[in-house]
């Protein structure tokens, strides 16, 4: 038995490396031999047209192939590699457009965050002084009134 891949009539190839194989060898020209005996006039007719066929399904698929070479350089294609390579740059450049988008508006809103504490802090501060200032008037105020500075004047 030969290790070879051989393309029998009416059956699909196990895999798509069978099929690339037996394409790759019908263009380098090589021929599979069916090692077959040649004893009767019969046997020699009908092994070469088997050999005919296969050789016409080789060259067709070896066609089929250049014609798919070729069709792949076409403008069509050219034009869809192109468009896919845009868009595969465009949509990098909208993933990161958005992420950048977010880390700005995330450090602007970390920088109004910021803001609003010194405020609040300073607010705090403030209403301290405040309160401090207050009981300090009301200790005032509380003195003032125990002391009589006003004579009592009966009219």
């Amino acid at each position: 038995m030969s290790d070879k891949a051989m393309l029998v009539l009416g059956e699909a190839p196990e895999s798509d490396d069978e099929e690339f194989q037996h394409i790759e060898n019908s263009k380098s020209g090589i021929v599979e031999n069916d090692h077959t005996e040649f004893d009767a006039d019969s046997n020699y007719r009908t092994n070469n047209s088997k050999n005919k066929k296969r050789q016409v399904e080789r060259e067709s698929l070896a066609g089929h192939s250049d014609n798919f070479k070729m069709s792949e350089d076409t403008l069509l294609h050219k034009k869809l590699k192109e468009k896919n390579m845009q868009f595969y740059s465009n949509l990098t450049t909208f993933n990161k457009q958005m992420y950048l988008n977010g880390i700005n508006r995330m450090n602007e809103t970390n920088q109004q965050l910021v803001k609003a504490q010194v405020l609040l802090q300073d607010t705090v501060t403030n209403w301290k002084y405040t309160e401090q200032n207050l009981s300090h008037i009301r200790r005032k105020l509380a003195d003032i009134l125990a002391e009589e500075y006003i004579p009592k004047i009966n009219i």
